[in-house]
């Protein structure tokens, strides 16, 4: 993708140049807000977006969305904002498809340093359930996705394990066993059928 000029152009005044690079930024910020939910677009308002809203609110007040609004009173505030708006376009995730390039270099990492093997679509409906709230809540983040690595690698055999775990046919210690561990997982709204 071709990186947005954020110079200032020759015989521009510091208001217009203000202007046009929050015109620039809104109409990113609005494009990510439409796509959110969209595929790959998992996490778009977090990265870039969080930042510029962190940026807007401080210079506008916290209920402002956009940069664009009345540019402030001296110089030096201009200047200063114009900095904030120059990083927020120079971050990749400031851009469609700037997200979905980070979100799939994530999901590559966590597959590889987990031993996990989620395809984006998959991780992006994993995160997007709640799924992985619930793991990272109960466990460290580490601890999860190393958990999570273990029985994707092992599915066949967790998926035999659990097909023979028939309640009728266990004593009495393990359907007691069975039911903390169906009361743990529904506790933590963990469906561990969502990992295959």
């Amino acid at each position: 993708m071709k990186e947005y000029d954020t110079a200032r152009k020759s015989g521009e005044s510091l208001e217009r140049y203000y202007k046009r690079l929050a015109k620039v930024a809104d109409t990113r910020l609005l494009r990510i807000e439409q796509s959110a939910s969209q595929p790959g677009m998992f996490k778009a308002q977090s990265y870039a977006y969080r930042t510029a809203m962190h940026d807007i609110q401080k210079w506008s007040g916290a209920n402002a969305k956009r940069f664009n609004v009345k540019s402030p009173d001296s110089d030096k505030d201009i200047a200063r904002k114009i900095n904030d708006i120059r990083k927020f376009l120079g971050m990749i995730t400031s851009t469609k498809e700037g997200v979905k390039d980070v979100n799939t270099r994530r999901v590559e990492t966590i597959n590889r340093k987990y031993g996990t093997n989620f395809t984006v679509a998959q991780f992006e409906k994993f995160m997007r359930s709640g799924q992985w709230d619930a793991w990272n809540e109960t466990f460290a983040s580490k601890t999860a996705w190393r958990t999570i690595g273990k029985i994707q690698a092992n599915k066949e055999r967790v998926k035999q394990a659990m097909k023979e775990a028939d309640m009728k046919y266990l004593d009495a210690e393990t359907k007691h066993t069975q039911r903390m561990i169906d009361k743990a997982l529904a506790s933590n709204k963990i469906a561990i059928e969502d990992l295959f």
